[in-house]
């Protein structure tokens, strides 16, 4: 990987700026130290030409462990599988129940108004992000290696910490991620700072580094993302094989 496969785009680059659309966003934010006050937002390109199979040797067992984590404090903290999305329902469903309101329906206002959040949200993120590369997922990747990662080179261990574990607390804006995958994702923004951090020592280079960190992000989502289209679809598939009364071919 060299400088020169960098590039900015066709567009003079824009301030970089941590993403505060959301209160779990603001909260990472006061929780990470200050950013480099020369960040700009970056043009990447299409980062699937420089996946290498390095970046698998290390995504896969990252992965593992992350899943490994998740199980284990289910286990000791079983209500650490809820999300903030579904406490929001329970709590509905709740005051339905406690209060016996004859219009059941109204008791999924909580739940509509945390989708209005997301919605807005996500409309507001992709906004911000669509400069940082080629494809959503990848642009996401550019922008979380800025967020948490860049300039971590002159922060104290003290400091790197906070940002691995608010790294793993912003994902709770997502509203859907369980709490059990805040310290899963706080040791992945852990390893994604020491790739970042091995790079700029090779290279003194944060955009370098940045492009280097973000690799290994990408092709990280892109496992996941795979391991979770095969489970959903082992799922849909058990749905529908006892939904129709059939057996299991094996």
């Amino acid at each position: 990987m060299t400088h020169a496969e960098l590039y900015r785009g066709l567009f003079e680059p824009k301030p970089f700026n941590r993403p505060d659309s959301s209160v779990f966003f603001r909260i990472s934010n006061k929780l990470l130290p200050p950013a480099p006050t020369d960040q700009s937002t970056l043009r990447y390109g299409n980062l699937k030409r420089l996946f290498r199979f390095t970046h698998y040797l290390m995504a896969v067992p990252l992965l593992g462990t992350f899943f490994a984590l998740v199980a284990l404090q289910i286990r000791l903290i079983p209500y650490s599988n809820q999300s903030p999305l579904t406490l929001a329902v329970h709590a509905a469903v709740w005051y339905w129940d406690k209060t016996g309101f004859p219009y059941g329906l109204l008791a999924l206002v909580p739940a509509y108004g945390v989708w209005l959040a997301l919605k807005r949200r996500v409309k507001k993120r992709r906004a911000q992000v669509s400069v940082g590369g080629i494809g959503f997922l990848n642009s996401m990747s550019v922008l979380e290696e800025q967020w948490f990662r860049e300039g971590s080179e002159n922060w104290t261990p003290w400091q790197r910490f906070r940002s691995c574990v608010s790294f793993g607390f912003a994902h709770m804006a997502n509203l859907y991620y369980p709490f059990c995958t805040i310290l899963p994702l706080s040791l992945c923004g852990y390893v994604f700072m020491r790739v970042y951090l091995r790079d700029i020592k090779r290279a003194h280079n944060r955009e370098q580094a940045v492009l280097a960190a973000a690799l290994v992000h990408r092709v990280y989502n892109r496992v996941a993302l795979s391991v979770a289209v095969v489970a959903l679809g082992y799922q849909l598939l058990h749905f529908v094989i006892g939904w129709t009364g059939l057996s299991w071919p094996w």
